[in-house]
Parts: C-alpha cells; sequence; structure tokens
C-alpha cells in the first residue's frame, strides 16, 4: 500500500468512516460534515432551526418567514413610533406581529422573541434619562413587547 493510500486508511479510520458509509465511493473527506456538527456555527444553525420548529407545532426549517415575520414586527413598530403619541411603537409591534401571524410566517415563540429585543432596544431610550427608573422600565418594556408581539401574532393567525 502507497503512503497516500495508508494516509487516506487513517483518516477514514479517524473519522469514523468506511467505504460503506460512503456508499462504495472513494476519494474525499467528510471533514467538513463533521466538523460542522461540532462547530459553534453548526451548533448556533441547529439550535436556530429548532427554535423556528418549536412553539406552534409545526415544523418550520426555512429562514424566510422568521426574517419576514421580523422585518413585520420592526417595520410597525417604527411606523407607529412616528406618530408623536407616546408608545405607540407598541401597538404598531403587535400589528406587525399580527400581520406575520395572519400571513402563516414564523411562530408565536419568535414573534414574542422579537417583541422582547425590539422592546429592549426601544426601552433603552429611557435608560439614560430617567437613570435608576430608567433600568426599571426598560425591562417592563422588553416583558410588555414580548407580550404584545406574542398576542398580536396569535391574534393574526
Amino acid at each position: 500500500m502507497s503512503r497516500d493510500g495508508r494516509q487516506r486508511e487513517r483518516e477514514r479510520e479517524r473519522d469514523g468512516e468506511t467505504d460503506d458509509d460512503r456508499g462504495g465511493r472513494s476519494g474525499g473527506s467528510s471533514r467538513a460534515t463533521v466538523s460542522n456538527r461540532t462547530s459553534w456555527s453548526g451548533l448556533a444553525k441547529r439550535a436556530y432551526n429548532v427554535a423556528l420548529g418549536s412553539g406552534s407545532g409545526r415544523s418550520r426549517d426555512d429562514s424566510g418567514g422568521a426574517l419576514k415575520l421580523a422585518g413585520l414586527t420592526i417595520l410597525g413598530a417604527f411606523l407607529a413610533g412616528l406618530l408623536p403619541l407616546p408608545l405607540t411603537w407598541l401597538v404598531g409591534l403587535g400589528v406587525g406581529a399580527g400581520v406575520g401571524g395572519w400571513a402563516d410566517e414564523g411562530s408565536p415563540l419568535l414573534a414574542a422573541g422579537n417583541g422582547a429585543v425590539i422592546g429592549f432596544v426601544f426601552g433603552l431610550g429611557f435608560a439614560p434619562a430617567l437613570f435608576g427608573l430608567g433600568f426599571v422600565l426598560t425591562l417592563v418594556l422588553t416583558v410588555v413587547g414580548a407580550v404584545v408581539a406574542g398576542a398580536g401574532y396569535l391574534a393574526g393567525e
């Protein structure tokens, strides 16, 4: 056996792969597949796909629905926030999530998560102005944003 052949054989043993595992093909290595399962990015992708599927009982592996739902909630909150009335962005957040629910994009859990993030970011505007009380108000707006977006999504379904 040549030196290259022995090296390939050692790589297969190390990876736990045989010719039968690869369907009888020779050559090539499955290092990308193995490293994808153990890398941080591979684990993050798997966790993201699991999070998208849970919460509504239906499995959804595409991230298009999640991105559309996030875009709708951000757009609704931003447009309603342009009105010169305090906290109208919460109404826009619920409306945007409701449109996402009506279009069957994402899940209620994902809508609540988007609402929490948007509530936190919008609540940060109060933190420097109100000092200690601004921190509490930011946390309250985070929870309220999550509830409003989740309820808006469920109302739109």
